[in-house]
């Protein structure tokens, strides 16, 4: 049986017949993947949809009659949980990005941030990234576990436009008050 031995939820694995026989050939395949489910295909993929070890069983049948079995094991692992948060800048200003992603299997070994203006990716645990203008922006980080398995998120970052001060004024005579009207956007 050929196979990783670890896997993800929900991420199928292709499973590969390396059976060989000296006499006939192989006509039957009976694969067993221990979590109730089964396949008569020769190199079958299979999803599992809950942690754990799993022993894989396959049966062959040869045309001869004969027939042997071959076991694997399969630890299957939860996708970590990808989440960040970010300031709210205004245009000019640096976003700072916190990874707050978790794995309850493992550990997180790989970041890739794509920031949503066309920018290079970065790999980093937690960027800093100053966008050119004002807008939203769709930022995605995508996550891989210690175990191999693999995660994202998008969340939309508002880059708000800074302000303009400016004002106007009124001319006076010597010694009365000077009206100040703000003209900022």
């Amino acid at each position: 049986i050929g196979a990783q031995d670890t896997a993800c939820i929900n991420v199928p694995i292709q499973f590969q017949d390396l059976s060989v026989t000296s006499s006939g050939t192989i006509t039957g395949w009976s694969w067993d993947f221990g979590d109730g489910n089964t396949s008569s295909q020769q190199n079958p993929l299979h999803t599992y949809a809950s942690t754990g070890i799993y022993t894989v069983t396959l049966d062959v049948q040869t045309s001869t009659g004969c027939t042997n079995t071959g076991t694997y094991v399969v630890e299957v692992f939860a996708p970590p949980v990808p989440d960040f948060d970010f300031t709210i800048p205004c245009e000019g200003q640096p976003t700072i990005f916190t990874d707050l992603s978790t794995d309850t299997a493992g550990t997180i070994v790989a970041w890739d941030w794509t920031f949503g203006d066309g920018s290079p990716n970065e790999f980093v645990q937690n960027p800093d990234h100053l966008y050119a203008t004002a807008g939203t922006y769709p930022v995605t980080l995508s996550i891989e576990s210690s175990n191999g398995c693999l995660a994202s998120v998008v969340q939309d970052v508002i880059i708000y436009p800074s302000p303009t001060a400016d004002f106007i004024y009124g001319l006076e005579c010597g010694g009365e008050p000077i009206d100040l009207v703000s003209t900022s956007v």
